[in-house]
């Protein structure tokens, strides 16, 4: 078993499950903060979605992680979760603010000019959606979106709110860099398809008022 420690303000662990969940591989990660541990397994791009493992899973997205371990889990997973679904849930209530909002600020603020995948739009929240359409219309200017420009706001509750966004489109693979060779879609494009997403959120809205 590989063991890394870290200091409270690092995200090296969310890289780590990032990496993992991409790759596909069955891995068990064991993590360890300041009073609580727990472990999680993850397989082909979903997570074990027993509830002691999205407790984990929550605190590992919002408590500091002192150290964590990982290795290989032959083990299949008993009630596996598409990784979007588990981390909406660990997600669920967001209420993270103070000293754990401005960990996740700092490192959010790190990346580099990044672009929003737009499918990532309709696995958020249908609460997030709106906001996570804003970030992706920001996106399509000729240089990206800053992660640090979006997270200025001065208001907590919508700093929260926007940390939650960039972490689950990281987490998730749905943001690429600016100047990612593979962006080859015009301005022009993005932009209807950007009003198509904006127009189908509209109708979906309107249904469920009307529900």
């Amino acid at each position: 078993m590989s063991r890394m420690i870290q200091n409270r303000d690092e995200l090296k662990h969310l890289s780590l499950l990032r990496k993992a969940l991409h790759s596909g591989a069955p891995m068990a990660i064991a993590f360890e903060g300041l009073d609580w541990q727990g472990t999680l397994h993850l397989a082909h791009g979903s997570i074990e979605g027993e509830l002691g493992h999205l407790a984990t899973l929550r605190c590992a997205l919002t408590q500091p992680v002192l150290a964590f371990a990982w290795q290989p889990c032959a083990a299949p997973l008993h009630r596996p979760l598409d990784s979007a679904i588990a981390i909406n849930r660990a997600m669920a209530d967001w209420s993270v603010e103070g000293e754990p909002l401005q960990r996740l600020r700092r490192n959010l603020s790190q990346l580099p000019p990044i672009r929003l995948k737009a499918m990532a739009v309709f696995r958020l929240p249908l609460e997030l959606r709106a906001k996570a359409t804003r970030l992706y219309h920001l996106a399509m200017q000729p240089c990206g979106v800053v992660p640090l420009d979006y997270l200025a706001v001065a208001d907590l509750a919508q700093q929260a709110l926007r940390a939650r966004i960039l972490l689950f489109c990281w987490l998730t693979g749905a943001l690429v860099p600016a100047a990612h060779p593979e962006q080859t879609t015009t301005i022009g494009s993005r932009a209807d398809f950007a009003r198509r997403i904006q127009a189908r959120l509209n109708a979906a809205q309107m249904q469920r008022m009307a529900g």
